[in-house]
Protein backbone atom coordinates (compact mmCIF):
# COMPACT_ATOMS: atom_id res chain seq x y z
CA UNK A 1 0.00 0.00 0.00
CA UNK A 2 1.49 3.32 -1.10
CA UNK A 3 1.09 6.53 0.92
CA UNK A 4 -0.83 9.22 -0.95
CA UNK A 5 -0.84 12.91 0.09
CA UNK A 6 -3.93 13.87 2.02
CA UNK A 7 -4.06 17.64 1.59
CA UNK A 8 -2.66 20.61 -0.35
CA UNK A 9 -1.20 23.48 1.65
CA UNK A 10 -0.87 27.16 0.85
CA UNK A 11 2.81 27.73 1.51
CA UNK A 12 4.09 30.88 3.25
CA UNK A 13 5.93 31.81 0.05
CA UNK A 14 2.71 31.82 -1.98
CA UNK A 15 0.85 33.65 0.77
CA UNK A 16 3.47 36.43 0.74
CA UNK A 17 3.32 36.80 -3.06
CA UNK A 18 -0.47 36.99 -3.10
CA UNK A 19 -0.40 39.57 -0.30
CA UNK A 20 2.08 41.75 -2.23
CA UNK A 21 0.03 41.42 -5.41
CA UNK A 22 -3.16 42.47 -3.63
CA UNK A 23 -1.31 45.40 -2.03
CA UNK A 24 -0.03 46.56 -5.43
CA UNK A 25 -3.49 46.44 -6.99
CA UNK A 26 -4.94 48.34 -4.03
CA UNK A 27 -2.28 51.06 -4.32
CA UNK A 28 -2.93 51.43 -8.05
CA UNK A 29 -6.65 51.87 -7.47
CA UNK A 30 -6.29 54.27 -4.54
CA UNK A 31 -3.59 56.47 -6.07
CA UNK A 32 -4.81 56.16 -9.68
CA UNK A 33 -1.20 55.62 -10.73
CA UNK A 34 0.87 52.74 -12.22
CA UNK A 35 2.71 52.28 -8.92
CA UNK A 36 1.05 48.94 -8.44
CA UNK A 37 2.53 47.54 -11.63
CA UNK A 38 5.44 46.19 -9.58
CA UNK A 39 3.09 43.34 -8.61
CA UNK A 40 2.73 42.27 -12.24
CA UNK A 41 5.94 40.13 -12.34
CA UNK A 42 4.86 38.42 -9.15
CA UNK A 43 1.48 37.66 -10.65
CA UNK A 44 3.13 36.19 -13.75
CA UNK A 45 5.40 34.09 -11.51
CA UNK A 46 2.42 32.65 -9.67
CA UNK A 47 0.61 31.95 -12.93
CA UNK A 48 3.60 30.11 -14.41
CA UNK A 49 4.02 27.97 -11.31
CA UNK A 50 0.32 27.15 -11.20
CA UNK A 51 0.34 26.28 -14.90
CA UNK A 52 2.62 23.31 -14.20
CA UNK A 53 1.42 19.89 -13.09
CA UNK A 54 -0.02 19.70 -9.56
CA UNK A 55 2.26 18.29 -6.84
CA UNK A 56 0.95 14.73 -6.80
CA UNK A 57 3.17 11.90 -5.58
CA UNK A 58 2.92 8.13 -5.68
CA UNK A 59 5.93 6.93 -3.74
CA UNK A 60 7.22 3.67 -2.26
CA UNK A 61 9.69 3.62 0.65
CA UNK A 62 12.17 1.03 1.88
CA UNK A 63 14.51 1.22 4.88
CA UNK A 64 17.73 -0.68 5.58
CA UNK A 65 19.65 -0.65 8.89
CA UNK A 66 23.09 -2.23 8.60
CA UNK A 67 24.23 -3.84 10.78
CA UNK A 68 21.10 -4.48 12.80
CA UNK A 69 23.08 -5.61 15.89
CA UNK A 70 25.86 -3.46 17.34
CA UNK A 71 27.60 -2.72 20.62
CA UNK A 72 27.15 0.53 22.52
CA UNK A 73 28.88 3.40 20.71
CA UNK A 74 29.35 1.63 17.37
CA UNK A 75 28.16 3.35 14.20
CA UNK A 76 25.28 2.07 12.10
CA UNK A 77 24.48 2.93 8.48
CA UNK A 78 20.83 3.78 7.76
CA UNK A 79 19.41 4.02 4.24
CA UNK A 80 15.94 5.10 3.13
CA UNK A 81 15.19 4.38 -0.53
CA UNK A 82 12.30 6.22 -2.19
CA UNK A 83 10.91 5.15 -5.57
CA UNK A 84 8.66 7.29 -7.78
CA UNK A 85 5.78 5.18 -9.10
CA UNK A 86 3.83 8.12 -10.51
CA UNK A 87 4.43 11.21 -12.61
CA UNK A 88 7.39 13.61 -12.48
CA UNK A 89 8.09 15.35 -9.17
CA UNK A 90 9.65 18.80 -9.48
CA UNK A 91 10.82 18.95 -5.86
CA UNK A 92 10.84 16.32 -3.11
CA UNK A 93 12.00 17.02 0.44
CA UNK A 94 12.43 13.96 2.65
CA UNK A 95 13.18 14.12 6.40
CA UNK A 96 13.74 11.12 8.67
CA UNK A 97 13.27 11.01 12.46
CA UNK A 98 15.85 9.44 14.76
CA UNK A 99 14.81 7.25 17.70
CA UNK A 100 15.39 8.59 21.17
CA UNK A 101 19.00 8.23 22.42
CA UNK A 102 20.31 7.79 18.86
CA UNK A 103 22.85 10.42 17.76
CA UNK A 104 23.61 11.45 14.19
CA UNK A 105 27.27 10.61 13.51
CA UNK A 106 27.65 11.29 9.77
CA UNK A 107 25.51 12.62 6.95
CA UNK A 108 22.11 14.27 7.17
CA UNK A 109 18.57 13.10 7.86
CA UNK A 110 17.21 15.39 5.10
CA UNK A 111 17.15 14.79 1.33
CA UNK A 112 16.07 17.26 -1.40
CA UNK A 113 15.81 16.03 -5.00
CA UNK A 114 13.74 15.82 -8.18
CA UNK A 115 12.34 12.52 -9.40
CA UNK A 116 11.32 11.46 -12.87
CA UNK A 117 8.83 8.61 -13.34
CA UNK A 118 10.48 5.34 -12.28
CA UNK A 119 13.51 7.01 -10.68
CA UNK A 120 14.82 6.28 -7.18
CA UNK A 121 16.70 8.33 -4.61
CA UNK A 122 18.43 7.21 -1.40
CA UNK A 123 18.87 9.04 1.89
CA UNK A 124 22.00 7.84 3.71
CA UNK A 125 23.34 8.70 7.14
CA UNK A 126 25.12 7.10 10.11
CA UNK A 127 23.98 6.98 13.74
CA UNK A 128 25.34 5.69 17.04
CA UNK A 129 23.57 4.78 20.29
CA UNK A 130 24.92 5.23 23.80
CA UNK A 131 22.39 3.01 25.58
CA UNK A 132 21.60 -0.68 25.53
CA UNK A 133 18.20 -1.44 24.07
CA UNK A 134 16.03 -2.03 21.02
CA UNK A 135 15.53 1.05 18.84
CA UNK A 136 12.78 1.27 16.27
CA UNK A 137 12.93 3.57 13.25
CA UNK A 138 9.45 4.58 12.20
CA UNK A 139 7.98 7.83 10.91
CA UNK A 140 9.49 10.01 8.25
CA UNK A 141 7.93 13.05 6.59
CA UNK A 142 8.13 14.17 2.98
CA UNK A 143 7.00 17.23 1.09
CA UNK A 144 6.20 17.38 -2.62
CA UNK A 145 6.05 20.86 -4.15
CA UNK A 146 6.01 22.64 -7.51
CA UNK A 147 9.28 23.81 -9.05
CA UNK A 148 9.14 27.23 -7.38
CA UNK A 149 7.75 25.76 -4.18
CA UNK A 150 4.58 27.86 -4.23
CA UNK A 151 2.25 24.88 -3.78
CA UNK A 152 3.12 21.77 -1.80
CA UNK A 153 1.73 18.61 -0.27
CA UNK A 154 2.97 17.11 2.98
CA UNK A 155 2.69 13.58 4.29
CA UNK A 156 3.99 11.35 7.08
CA UNK A 157 4.62 7.68 6.47
CA UNK A 158 5.87 4.81 8.63
CA UNK A 159 8.95 3.01 7.29
CA UNK A 160 10.00 0.59 10.00
CA UNK A 161 13.45 -0.65 10.91
CA UNK A 162 14.98 -2.13 14.07
CA UNK A 163 18.37 -1.70 15.71
CA UNK A 164 19.52 -3.83 18.66
CA UNK A 165 22.27 -2.30 20.79
CA UNK A 166 24.18 -4.66 23.08
CA UNK A 167 26.41 -3.93 26.08
CA UNK A 168 30.16 -4.11 25.52
CA UNK A 169 30.57 -7.82 26.19
CA UNK A 170 33.79 -7.88 28.19
CA UNK A 171 34.80 -11.49 28.77
CA UNK A 172 36.01 -10.96 32.31
CA UNK A 173 35.56 -14.18 34.28
CA UNK A 174 34.35 -14.12 37.85
CA UNK A 175 36.44 -16.27 40.19
CA UNK A 176 34.67 -19.63 40.27
CA UNK A 177 36.19 -20.30 43.68
CA UNK A 178 34.16 -17.44 45.10
CA UNK A 179 30.98 -19.07 43.81
CA UNK A 180 31.90 -22.39 45.45
CA UNK A 181 32.50 -20.79 48.84
CA UNK A 182 28.73 -20.36 49.03
CA UNK A 183 28.63 -24.10 49.90
CA UNK A 184 25.25 -24.35 48.21
CA UNK A 185 24.39 -27.62 46.43
CA UNK A 186 22.50 -27.34 43.16
CA UNK A 187 19.63 -29.48 41.98
CA UNK A 188 21.18 -30.94 38.85
CA UNK A 189 24.42 -32.53 37.74
CA UNK A 190 26.99 -30.13 36.37
CA UNK A 191 28.08 -30.32 32.75
CA UNK A 192 31.58 -29.14 33.50
CA UNK A 193 34.03 -32.01 32.88
CA UNK A 194 31.02 -34.25 32.14
CA UNK A 195 29.90 -33.97 35.75
CA UNK A 196 33.26 -35.07 37.17
CA UNK A 197 34.68 -33.33 40.20
CA UNK A 198 37.36 -35.47 41.89
CA UNK A 199 39.06 -38.80 41.17
CA UNK A 200 38.12 -41.46 43.74
CA UNK A 201 39.40 -44.93 42.76
CA UNK A 202 39.82 -47.59 40.07
CA UNK A 203 37.37 -50.45 39.66
CA UNK A 204 36.86 -53.27 37.20
CA UNK A 205 35.12 -52.45 33.95
CA UNK A 206 31.38 -53.22 33.73
CA UNK A 207 29.22 -53.36 30.64
CA UNK A 208 27.95 -49.88 29.78
CA UNK A 209 30.84 -47.91 31.27
CA UNK A 210 31.94 -45.08 28.93
CA UNK A 211 35.18 -45.70 27.08
CA UNK A 212 36.64 -42.35 28.11
CA UNK A 213 36.62 -43.61 31.73
CA UNK A 214 38.89 -46.58 30.97
CA UNK A 215 42.26 -46.38 32.70
CA UNK A 216 44.47 -47.76 29.94
CA UNK A 217 47.62 -47.87 32.05
CA UNK A 218 45.93 -50.01 34.70
CA UNK A 219 44.46 -52.16 31.92
CA UNK A 220 47.94 -52.78 30.47
CA UNK A 221 49.40 -53.52 33.89
CA UNK A 222 46.72 -55.99 35.06
CA UNK A 223 45.51 -57.32 31.70
CA UNK A 224 41.98 -56.62 32.94
CA UNK A 225 39.88 -53.63 31.88
CA UNK A 226 39.81 -51.01 34.63
CA UNK A 227 37.87 -47.73 34.79
CA UNK A 228 38.31 -44.55 36.82
CA UNK A 229 35.64 -43.63 39.36
CA UNK A 230 34.84 -39.94 39.81
CA UNK A 231 32.72 -38.14 42.37
CA UNK A 232 29.73 -36.50 40.72
CA UNK A 233 29.80 -32.72 40.81
CA UNK A 234 26.55 -30.91 41.50
CA UNK A 235 26.08 -27.52 39.89
CA UNK A 236 24.44 -24.51 41.47
CA UNK A 237 20.95 -23.45 40.43
CA UNK A 238 21.44 -19.69 40.09
CA UNK A 239 18.72 -17.12 39.45
CA UNK A 240 19.91 -13.61 38.58
CA UNK A 241 17.40 -10.89 39.48
CA UNK A 242 18.12 -7.62 37.63
CA UNK A 243 16.59 -4.44 39.04
CA UNK A 244 15.56 -2.14 36.16
CA UNK A 245 12.97 -0.22 38.17
CA UNK A 246 12.92 3.35 36.84
CA UNK A 247 13.61 4.90 40.23
CA UNK A 248 16.67 2.68 40.72
CA UNK A 249 18.42 3.30 37.37
CA UNK A 250 20.39 6.55 37.23
CA UNK A 251 20.20 8.58 34.03
CA UNK A 252 21.99 11.84 33.16
CA UNK A 253 21.73 13.23 29.64
CA UNK A 254 22.64 10.49 27.17
CA UNK A 255 24.30 8.43 29.91
CA UNK A 256 22.38 5.70 31.72
CA UNK A 257 23.34 3.11 34.32
CA UNK A 258 21.41 0.57 32.24
CA UNK A 259 24.55 -0.10 30.20
CA UNK A 260 26.57 -1.04 33.28
CA UNK A 261 23.73 -3.12 34.72
CA UNK A 262 23.50 -5.13 31.50
CA UNK A 263 27.29 -5.62 31.40
CA UNK A 264 27.38 -6.78 35.02
CA UNK A 265 24.48 -9.22 34.57
CA UNK A 266 26.08 -10.63 31.42
CA UNK A 267 29.47 -11.15 33.07
CA UNK A 268 27.88 -12.76 36.11
CA UNK A 269 25.78 -15.13 33.97
CA UNK A 270 28.76 -15.96 31.77
CA UNK A 271 30.94 -16.78 34.78
CA UNK A 272 28.33 -18.96 36.45
CA UNK A 273 27.53 -20.87 33.25
CA UNK A 274 31.23 -21.46 32.57
CA UNK A 275 31.50 -22.84 36.08
CA UNK A 276 29.01 -25.60 35.20
CA UNK A 277 25.94 -24.07 36.85
CA UNK A 278 22.37 -23.71 35.67
CA UNK A 279 21.49 -20.03 35.39
CA UNK A 280 18.09 -18.35 35.13
CA UNK A 281 17.10 -14.70 34.84
CA UNK A 282 14.41 -12.36 36.15
CA UNK A 283 14.34 -8.74 34.96
CA UNK A 284 12.12 -6.22 36.74
CA UNK A 285 11.33 -3.03 34.83
CA UNK A 286 8.92 -1.90 32.14
CA UNK A 287 7.92 -5.55 31.68
CA UNK A 288 8.52 -8.73 33.65
CA UNK A 289 10.93 -11.00 31.82
CA UNK A 290 11.86 -14.45 33.11
CA UNK A 291 14.11 -17.24 31.82
CA UNK A 292 14.16 -20.64 33.60
CA UNK A 293 17.58 -22.00 34.69
CA UNK A 294 19.52 -23.87 32.01
CA UNK A 295 23.06 -24.64 30.89
CA UNK A 296 25.29 -23.62 28.03
CA UNK A 297 25.98 -20.99 25.43
CA UNK A 298 22.41 -20.90 24.14
CA UNK A 299 21.18 -19.98 27.59
CA UNK A 300 23.76 -17.20 27.78
CA UNK A 301 22.55 -15.83 24.44
CA UNK A 302 18.95 -15.89 25.71
CA UNK A 303 20.03 -13.92 28.76
CA UNK A 304 21.87 -11.32 26.66
CA UNK A 305 18.86 -10.86 24.35
CA UNK A 306 16.61 -10.42 27.38
CA UNK A 307 18.90 -7.75 28.84
CA UNK A 308 18.62 -5.84 25.56
CA UNK A 309 14.84 -6.24 25.23
CA UNK A 310 13.91 -4.88 28.66
CA UNK A 311 14.06 -1.17 29.42
CA UNK A 312 13.70 0.62 32.71
CA UNK A 313 10.16 1.17 33.96
CA UNK A 314 7.92 1.22 37.00
CA UNK A 315 5.57 -1.67 36.21
CA UNK A 316 7.54 -4.30 38.16
CA UNK A 317 9.57 -3.69 41.32
CA UNK A 318 11.53 -5.65 43.91
CA UNK A 319 8.41 -6.46 45.91
CA UNK A 320 7.37 -8.83 43.09
CA UNK A 321 10.43 -11.10 43.33
CA UNK A 322 8.98 -13.69 45.72
CA UNK A 323 5.76 -13.94 43.73
CA UNK A 324 7.74 -14.47 40.50
CA UNK A 325 9.90 -17.18 42.09
CA UNK A 326 6.90 -18.98 43.53
CA UNK A 327 4.96 -18.90 40.26
CA UNK A 328 7.66 -19.47 37.63
CA UNK A 329 10.58 -21.05 39.52
CA UNK A 330 8.62 -23.57 41.58
CA UNK A 331 11.37 -26.18 41.87
CA UNK A 332 13.90 -23.72 43.23
CA UNK A 333 11.29 -22.01 45.42
CA UNK A 334 9.98 -25.18 47.07
CA UNK A 335 13.36 -26.74 47.78
CA UNK A 336 15.07 -23.47 48.80
CA UNK A 337 18.17 -24.88 47.13
CA UNK A 338 18.76 -22.20 44.55
CA UNK A 339 21.09 -19.22 44.87
CA UNK A 340 19.73 -15.74 44.17
CA UNK A 341 21.92 -12.96 42.77
CA UNK A 342 20.38 -9.48 42.93
CA UNK A 343 21.97 -7.04 40.47
CA UNK A 344 21.21 -3.39 41.27
CA UNK A 345 22.76 0.05 40.72
CA UNK A 346 21.02 2.05 43.43
CA UNK A 347 20.53 1.73 47.22
CA UNK A 348 16.88 0.68 47.06
CA UNK A 349 14.96 0.18 50.30
CA UNK A 350 12.42 -2.03 48.50
CA UNK A 351 15.20 -4.24 47.17
CA UNK A 352 16.73 -4.45 50.64
CA UNK A 353 13.38 -5.59 52.03
CA UNK A 354 12.99 -8.22 49.30
CA UNK A 355 16.46 -9.67 49.95
CA UNK A 356 15.84 -9.72 53.69
CA UNK A 357 12.47 -11.44 53.32
CA UNK A 358 13.81 -14.16 51.01
CA UNK A 359 16.83 -14.83 53.22
CA UNK A 360 14.53 -15.34 56.22
CA UNK A 361 12.63 -17.95 54.20
CA UNK A 362 15.74 -20.02 53.60
CA UNK A 363 17.14 -18.66 50.35
CA UNK A 364 20.84 -18.02 49.87
CA UNK A 365 20.98 -14.43 48.64
CA UNK A 366 23.78 -12.37 47.13
CA UNK A 367 23.78 -8.67 46.32
CA UNK A 368 25.84 -7.62 43.29
CA UNK A 369 25.98 -3.84 43.40
CA UNK A 370 26.85 -1.97 40.19
CA UNK A 371 28.91 1.02 41.30
CA UNK A 372 28.41 3.88 38.82
CA UNK A 373 29.20 6.86 41.06
CA UNK A 374 32.35 7.82 39.17
CA UNK A 375 30.57 7.71 35.81
CA UNK A 376 27.71 9.83 37.17
CA UNK A 377 30.15 12.35 38.62
CA UNK A 378 32.08 12.60 35.32
CA UNK A 379 28.84 13.12 33.38
CA UNK A 380 27.70 15.90 35.72
CA UNK A 381 31.08 17.62 35.43
CA UNK A 382 30.92 17.39 31.64
CA UNK A 383 27.42 18.89 31.51
CA UNK A 384 28.35 21.60 34.06
CA UNK A 385 25.00 21.36 35.80
CA UNK A 386 26.48 22.30 39.18
CA UNK A 387 29.67 23.76 40.57
CA UNK A 388 32.45 21.28 41.30
CA UNK A 389 32.29 21.98 45.02
CA UNK A 390 28.62 20.96 45.16
CA UNK A 391 29.33 17.89 43.05
CA UNK A 392 32.10 16.81 45.44
CA UNK A 393 29.73 17.10 48.39
CA UNK A 394 27.08 15.14 46.51
CA UNK A 395 29.60 12.42 45.67
CA UNK A 396 30.58 12.02 49.33
CA UNK A 397 26.92 11.80 50.36
CA UNK A 398 26.26 9.16 47.69
CA UNK A 399 29.30 7.16 48.81
CA UNK A 400 28.07 7.25 52.41
CA UNK A 401 24.63 6.08 51.29
CA UNK A 402 26.23 3.24 49.33
CA UNK A 403 28.28 2.12 52.34
CA UNK A 404 25.15 2.14 54.50
CA UNK A 405 23.41 -0.03 51.91
CA UNK A 406 26.34 -2.47 51.87
CA UNK A 407 26.31 -2.76 55.65
CA UNK A 408 22.55 -3.32 55.88
CA UNK A 409 22.57 -5.93 53.11
CA UNK A 410 25.58 -7.77 54.58
CA UNK A 411 23.49 -8.82 57.60
CA UNK A 412 21.68 -11.42 55.48
CA UNK A 413 23.52 -11.50 52.14
CA UNK A 414 26.95 -11.67 50.55
CA UNK A 415 27.71 -8.23 49.07
CA UNK A 416 29.77 -8.00 45.89
CA UNK A 417 30.67 -4.75 44.12
CA UNK A 418 31.06 -4.53 40.35
CA UNK A 419 32.72 -1.70 38.44
CA UNK A 420 33.30 -1.33 34.72
CA UNK A 421 37.08 -1.29 35.06
CA UNK A 422 37.65 -3.46 38.12
CA UNK A 423 35.07 -6.21 37.69
CA UNK A 424 33.80 -8.09 40.77
CA UNK A 425 35.04 -7.49 44.30
CA UNK A 426 33.65 -9.07 47.47
CA UNK A 427 32.85 -6.25 49.90
CA UNK A 428 31.13 -8.08 52.77
CA UNK A 429 31.50 -11.89 52.80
Amino acid sequence: MYPYPRWTELTPKLAAILTLTALGVWLSVVTASPIGLFALPLTVLVALDLAGPPPVARLAFERAVNPGRVLVGEEVAVEVRVSNLGGPIARLELEDELPEHCVLAKGSTTLVCTLKPGECATLRYTVSCNRVGVYGFGDLSYRVSTLLGLFERRERVSVTGELRVYPPLIHRRLDVGWVRTLSWVGLSQSRRMDGRAEYLEIRQYSAGDPLDSVNWKAYARTSKPQVNVWSSERGLDCVIVVDMYSGDVSSIGDWSAQNQIACCAYELASSLIRGGNRVGLVVLGSILLKIPPAYGGRQLRRIVEALVDVSEGSAWGAESVEWVLQLFFGEQYRERRGVLFFVAASPSVNLLGAIHGLSLKGFKTNLVYVDTLREEYAELVKLRLEKNAKLDVGLRVAQAEREWFYKEASAFSTVVEWTRDGGFRVVYP
